[in-house]
């Protein structure tokens, strides 16, 4: 560990788990379609979660992102607890092409918040951009307003989208008062 290093979880939800991995494997370097398969197999064959790390630069800081990625298998519902616990953000993920993965972001919500002691944990719904998109943003915007959520269209084949996400939910984490 580098020192004055910050440590910062953030739990990932929803659909499709394929794209999610994409995103994360554009932010992280791996960006080989054999990793996106080993990973999808590893949280199928497992327990249902993969965590990654990756170390960004926030202003002058240096923060090692952990991030939780969770299955959305019903499977492993009784697992997804665990690894919520000790998150400092979420971060929802649907697909603008899938209306059944924009209609589980209240699934998401309630799930993570139920388990999540700190109400003002920072959270942000992502739509993932497709060539035929059935969600709208305007949609997705009302959705993250409801549930009180920042909302933010990317693609998951840049590593900008994301990465800007992590870097602000970092910042607003270190802004919180004590």
């Amino acid at each position: 560990m580098i020192s004055n290093e910050y440590l910062f979880k953030i739990s990932l939800m929803g659909n499709p788990l394929k794209q999610i991995i994409t995103a994360i494997g554009q932010l992280t370097g791996n960006t080989s379609s054999d990793w996106v398969k080993s990973v999808v197999g590893g949280i199928i064959n497992t327990t249902g979660v993969d965590v990654m790390t990756h170390r960004i630069w926030v202003d002058s800081q240096m923060v090692k992102l952990v991030l939780s990625l969770i299955h959305p298998a019903d499977f492993f519902e009784k697992l997804r607890p665990t690894f919520y616990r000790g998150a400092s953000a979420g971060i929802i993920f649907f697909d603008k092409g899938d209306r059944a993965s924009f209609e589980a972001v209240n699934y998401w919500y309630a799930e993570f918040k139920s388990i999540i002691t700190n109400p003002s944990i920072p959270m942000v719904l992502i739509g993932f951009q497709t060539d035929f998109e059935d969600v709208t943003d305007t949609e997705g915007q009302i959705a993250s307003s409801k549930l009180g959520l920042k909302y933010i269209t990317i693609t998951p084949k840049t590593k900008e989208g994301i990465a800007h996400i992590c870097t602000q939910l970092v910042r607003e984490v270190q802004t919180e008062p004590l």
